[in-house]
Formats: C-alpha cells, sequence, structure tokens
C-alpha cells in the first residue's frame, strides 16, 4: 500500500476533527444548518492552520443529503464522490500556478455550467493573493454575482495583498495559530494509534518548532518517527531538528545578559562555525530574550509558554539575572536588525554589533539620557513671552523644580556611570527640587537597602560634593519599616554635615 505523509493520512473529513479553530467551525455549521449559505468566503491565516482542509469539509457540508449538526456525514452518496480525487463539483485551482487573465476567463465560463451530483458547486483558489491585477478584475463580476450553484472560497496566506474590490465580496474568515497544547494533543492521538511510544518533553519540542502549524507539526512528527521507528525521545528530535545547539544557544544568552563580550564571540563563532544560519541565530536568541521576559513578568508564565523542563529551568536562571529595562532593550535591538541582516553583506559583523550593543546598555541609556538633557537646556536657553510678568503660575515653578531637579540628578547619573552597579539602582530614584532641599524619593526596598550600605553612602556623599552643589539633601523612604531605624541611624552618623537631612 502506498505511504501516505502524515498530515495527508491525518487530514480532518468534518468540522469535529478541525482543530484549535472553533470560532471559527461553529460559525460555518450554523450557517448550514440554518441555510445562510454565502457565495464568496475568504479563508486567511498562517501555512498549516487548515484552510484548504476546512474548506473541503465546507464544500461536502453544504453537499451533504444527511448533515449531521452541520458537518458532513462522510457515508451518504454525495460525500463518498466528493471524497474521490478529480470529482466535478469541488474544483481547486491553484493560484500560484494558475494565475493569469486568460485561466480565470476560461473559469468564468466555466462557472455556469450546474454541478454534477451535488446542490452546490464549490470553487477553491488556493494562495489567490498571486493572481495578477488583470485576473483579479476578470473575477470580480463573477465573485459579486455567480450563478445561484456557485460558491467561491479563496484561501491566501496574505490577505493585505488583495485588492479591496475582492475583499468586499467576500465573507471573511481568519485563522489562528493552533496552540502547542491542542498541537501536542493531536501528536499524542497519532503516536497512540501506531503504537509508538514517547516522552512529554518531545513533544513539546515538536510544538514549539511548528510554531502554531498543525501541518508543520505532522511533518515534523513524520520525520522523527523515520528516524527512532517505534520510540520517540527529546534527545533524538533535537538532533534530528538540528536543534542539538540549544545549549550553545543558552549560553550566547546568558553571556548577552552578563555582559560578558569575550563569551559572545566565542559563543557566536562555535554556533556559526557549525553552519546556522546567522537570521536564525538571531530570531532564536530573540525568542529566548522573549520568553526570559515572559517569565519574569507573568505571574504563571506556564498559560504561555509550553517548553521542556530542562529549557524552563534554563529560562528561570536567566530572568533571576537581569531585568525587565534591559530584556525590553535587547528585544528592540535584536528585532530591528531583523530585516538588515537578510540583505547585509557581512551579516555575522551586523549580529555580533548587535549583541554588543544589547551587552553594553547602560552606557547607550546614559548617553540617550544626556541628548535629552541638553536638548531640554536648548528649549529653556531660548526666550520666552511672559504677557504677565508679575503672576508667574505655579505650573511654571513646578516646570522650573522640575528641570532643576532632572538636571542635578543628570549630572550624578553621569558622575557615576562607570560604577554600573551603583548607576543601577541610582537611575531608580526619583529626585525633586523644593526651595533649598534636594530630596531623593527612593521607592523600592532593594534600592534603600543598596544605598544604605557604607560604601554607597560614602560615595553618595562624595558625588554631591564633588559637584558643589548648595542644597539640603533629603532622602525620602515611604513605608519605612521598625528594622530600618537602625541602618537610618548610621546614615545620620556618616552624613554629618548641615547640608543633609533625613525624613524618616
Amino acid at each position: 500500500m502506498e505511504y501516505l505523509a502524515l498530515y495527508r493520512r491525518y487530514r480532518p473529513r468534518n468540522f469535529e476533527e478541525v482543530i484549535g479553530q472553533d470560532f471559527l467551525v461553529e460559525t460555518l455549521k450554523n450557517q448550514i444548518k440554518n441555510n445562510r449559505i454565502g457565495h464568496a468566503y475568504l479563508f486567511c491565516g498562517v501555512r498549516g492552520t487548515g484552510k484548504t482542509s476546512t474548506a473541503k469539509i465546507f464544500a461536502r457540508a453544504i453537499n451533504c443529503i444527511n448533515s449531521k449538526n452541520g458537518s458532513p456525514c462522510n457515508e451518504c452518496d454525495v460525500c463518498k464522490e466528493m471524497l474521490k480525487q478529480g470529482n466535478m463539483d469541488i474544483v481547486e485551482i491553484d493560484a500560484a500556478s494558475n494565475n493569469r487573465v486568460d485561466e480565470i476567463r476560461e473559469l468564468r465560463e466555466k462557472v455556469q455550467y450546474p454541478p454534477a451530483i451535488g446542490s452546490k458547486k464549490v470553487y477553491i483558489i488556493d494562495e489567490v493573493h498571486m493572481l495578477t491585477e488583470s485576473a483579479y478584475n476578470a473575477l470580480l463580476k463573477t465573485l459579486e454575482e455567480p450563478p445561484s450553484h456557485a460558491v467561491f472560497i479563496l484561501a491566501t496566506t496574505e490577505p493585505h495583498k488583495l485588492p479591496s474590490t475582492i475583499l468586499s465580496r467576500c465573507m471573511r474568515f481568519d485563522f489562528a495559530l493552533v496552540s502547542d497544547e491542542e498541537i501536542i494533543g493531536l501528536l499524542k492521538k497519532i503516536l497512540k494509534e501506531n503504537n509508538i511510544s514517547f516522552d512529554e518533553d518531545s513533544l513539546k519540542q515538536i510544538a514549539k518548532m511548528a510554531e502554531g502549524g498543525v501541518r508543520d507539526a505532522l511533518s515534523i512528527l513524520d520525520k522523527c518517527i523515520a528516524f527512532g521507528g517505534n520510540n520517540l525521545n527529546y534527545e533524538q528530535v533535537l538532533n534530528i531538528l538540528g536543534a542539538s545547539n540549544i545549549d550553545e544557544l543558552y549560553g550566547l544568552a546568558r553571556s548577552i545578559l552578563t555582559k560578558d563580550i569575550g563569551g559572545v564571540f566565542e559563543n557566536v563563532n562555535d554556533i556559526l562555525k557549525k553552519g546556522k544560519s546567522v537570521t536564525i541565530l538571531n530570531k532564536d536568541i530573540l525568542k529566548i530574550m522573549r520568553d526570559v521576559l515572559v517569565i519574569k513578568t507573568v505571574k504563571n508564565p506556564d498559560n504561555i509558554l509550553t517548553l521542556p523542563k530542562k529549557e524552563k529551568e534554563e529560562l528561570s536562571y536567566l530572568s533571576s539575572i537581569t531585568s525587565e529595562r534591559f530584556l525590553i532593550h535587547a528585544i528592540k535591538i535584536l528585532s530591528e536588525i531583523e530585516n538588515e541582516l537578510r540583505f547585509s553583506l557581512n551579516s555575522r559583523l551586523l549580529i555580533e554589533s548587535a549583541f554588543i550593543k544589547c551587552v553594553n546598555f547602560d552606557a547607550d541609556f546614559i548617553n540617550e539620557s544626556y541628548e535629552k538633557i541638553d536638548e531640554f537646556k536648548d528649549i529653556k536657553k531660548k526666550p520666552q513671552i511672559n504677557n504677565n510678568k508679575e503672576n508667574k503660575s505655579n505650573d511654571e515653578n513646578i516646570t522650573d523644580n522640575s528641570y532643576k531637579a532632572k538636571n542635578i540628578w543628570g549630572k550624578i547619573l553621569f558622575a557615576c556611570k562607570d560604577n554600573p552597579y551603583f548607576y543601577t539602582v541610582a537611575k531608580r530614584i526619583d529626585p525633586e527640587v523644593e526651595k533649598e532641599d534636594f530630596i531623593l524619593n527612593v521607592f523600592d526596598e532593594t534600592s534603600f537597602e543598596y544605598i544604605m550600605k557604607d560604601e554607597n553612602r560614602k560615595y553618595l556623599k562624595e558625588l554631591f560634593v564633588n559637584e558643589g552643589f548648595d542644597y539640603k539633601l533629603k532622602i525620602v523612604r515611604n513605608s519605612l519599616k521598625d528594622e530600618k531605624k537602625e541602618a537610618v541611624n548610621k546614615i545620620k552618623e556618616l552624613f554629618d554635615s548641615d547640608k543633609l537631612t533625613i525624613i524618616e
């Protein structure tokens, strides 16, 4: 017997077997049950989510003489005939290879012929975005007012390429990416039917690589079964998919997050010399950064991430050694170079530069902050017209004080730029000026504990003295706990200057 690929063998034959598209399927079934069938449909979504399969099921369902809850029975004579290849009532057209105006004109002539066995003749035009402009124009009138026996289903992965004249004539259905859980459930069912043993991590890895596409998942599974026979395990899947360098990817991510430039160069070299594409490397690291950010910010990351236990542990560790701000910065940089990598003559240099720019986050942040401060200075220097000089508004005083506070604290940040750990805490402090007082508002417990360390208190005092600011320095900590009283007393002893007051 001829072997069929898994994605063909397990193609859904009724609406109940379509996974991940519940709302869409229910809508189509209700149309059939209520006899409200349209004349033109647009099925759009990414590859492998069931557009063509659903179109074929829908074509049988609207012709089935013994429909079961809006789904085809696949047992009546009409369904059996329509399940055969080459039947006359379901016409599939590949617009990628039949995209000329002459072919659409031929379709327009043939659409007048009635169905052979059913009540409706269904035309499924796949990859419809590939049609030429003249072909679209030839299709318009027929699409708007087809014969009563004709139903058009247009399928595409790129609906934005279709002219609005086509879109406005169709009932649009968007196919969503299928969740990892639903893909894993389908894979388990297939493996059990074929008496193949497996572990959970292997299926999670396949679902992760499929990225929401059922056909991709089944193709990957087919390849893994061919290699592993009746046994499927995580290590085999990694080797088959060429993902065996997952540890190297996490090693590169660790180098970036710990700001180890030498480690970045070494890891990039080890990965690329094994033949990995620079574009794919950027995509993999970008995904790791995103997953780390999810773990760091989401209370229940398991609801979003379906990953093997080993990867979850690695991501949890990475989230513990970095900050949200750094991750957002890294994601922004790596996203910006994604298109550049495709056309760069030296893509390796480009991606290494991007990784180093991620590592150099603190310095970039300082420079960017000072550019904004300098820009604000220029604005303040410009002459301003004041029609009411005698009654200066409180808003202007607030703006002046806010500017002074930001300017002073900006200089302190610049002065401590060579001390990245102190700078990281200092930038979380909110400064303000009130008459002769310079107030440092410390909001979080971690920053407060860090500032209270002896060496940091001395360092902070030196910064203010060296900059020569003539303000009374006040450090404000809201909701100060009783156990911190002793630490506050230590600060009072250290800052024995008359210019320092601590508000408890």
